[in-house]
């Protein structure tokens, strides 16, 4: 995957964790969007669309 190649060269960027939260949901690899988004939200805590995206799997 692009974005994990990505993520070697762009460690702290809370945008490139979020989308890889986004691939792996529609992928349906569930754990996997949820350790991401908890990176994009470790990174930065003021991201609402990586907060909603976390409880909404939360409550799925």
């Amino acid at each position: 995957m692009e974005l994990v190649d990505l993520e070697a060269s762009h460690p702290k960027d809370a945008r490139l964790q979020a989308m890889k939260g986004s691939v792996y949901l529609k992928l349906g690899k569930a754990q996997l969007a949820r350790e991401s988004w908890q990176k994009a939200l470790a990174l930065d805590p003021e991201d609402p669309a990586v907060a909603e995206a976390l409880r909404t799997l939360k409550e799925e």
